[in-house]
């Protein structure tokens, strides 16, 4: 949790596996930024990260669900870089119980 706060002013830690960062307002490329902060907690802990990057918390969680079991995102999925459309196709394919508080 150290190692993540670094990141923000704005963060929530849910449990303790799950932190929530607000990017509001980053001018960065988020996706670039996730890859730093999966490398940094990585050299830190050791431990390895996927980062889901989404305009909700459970699209956040989405994402991480994605980047972590669909190996093209590289651990990182940024559902913001992707067209209405592919973002719509995207989700249908999640099964529902693996949506946050649902399943």
């Amino acid at each position: 949790m150290t190692v993540l706060g670094k990141f923000s002013p704005h963060q929530e830690v849910y449990s303790i596996d799950k932190y929530f960062l607000s990017l509001d307002g980053f001018n960065t490329d988020l996706t670039t930024f996730g890859q730093t902060i999966r490398q940094r907690v990585k050299n830190c802990t050791g431990l390895p990260v996927c980062v889901g990057i989404g305009s909700t918390k459970i699209l956040a969680k989405l994402a991480n669900h994605v980047a972590k079991k669909q190996p093209e995102w590289q651990g990182v999925c940024d559902l913001g870089t992707l067209s209405e459309p592919a973002l719509n196709d995207l989700l249908a394919r999640i099964e529902v119980g693996e949506v946050w508080g649902v399943g």
